[in-house]
């Protein structure tokens, strides 16, 4: 009888288990996508290689290059400092369920008087221009580029202008960027990219 209960118990706790994490998987992803509508979205971001919401050519992909898309923005409000750069893959595991994001690439402290990035650009020519690097999901810094299972998914680069001098996040991974951020972003904007296998 013991033993049943605890053939029984066993599944029932796995499956609890899985419920809650899935939970608040959604409920972080509600609370960014609230946090980001709040956001004064004035900020245009643009690349040469692809338009807003279009598809990301195959050079800037696994299956191509793996390099860094050319990008460009404007309309800084009076009173930007640094800015950061946040890009994102949205749609793990799938386009239907999507409950994970993985970060692609992490910028920060970015000067002002930066308005694009040229295409393929390394790490060491972020550093020469004062940009500060944070890992992307597979704990390096370079640019991550997309490469989905299956499927067409959806990346997003999010771009924050700020009102201090710089920041300086405890951890620099994208969640430490963003905790780091908070209460400063005075401009916001984003610009979304497809790409599938």
């Amino acid at each position: 009888m013991r033993m049943r209960l605890f053939l029984v118990a066993i599944p029932l706790l796995i499956l609890s288990g899985i419920a809650i994490l899935v939970w608040r998987m959604i409920a972080q992803q509600q609370a960014e996508a609230r946090y980001h509508a709040g956001l004064v979205r004035s900020l245009q971001i643009s690349s040469d290689a692809f338009v807003d919401n279009g598809d990301i050519p195959v050079e800037f992909s696994c299956e191509g290059e793996g390099i860094s898309p050319p990008l460009e923005w404007t309309g800084l409000p009076k009173g930007t400092r640094p800015l950061a750069l946040l890009v994102t893959g949205e749609d793990l595991p799938s386009p239907g369920l999507s409950l994970f994001k993985i970060v692609h690439w992490v910028l920060y402290n970015i000067p002002s008087d930066v308005s694009e990035l040229d295409p393929g650009v390394t790490d060491a020519e972020l550093s020469g221009l004062g940009i500060q690097v944070g890992p992307n999901w597979s704990r390096e810094t370079e640019y991550y580029p997309p490469c989905p299972v299956s499927g067409s998914h959806r990346y997003v680069f999010r771009l924050y202008a700020l009102d201090v001098d710089a920041i300086q996040p405890k951890k620099n991974n994208r969640r430490g960027v963003l905790k780091a951020m908070e209460n400063h972003v005075i401009a916001y904007g984003e610009l979304n990219g497809f790409y599938a296998k």
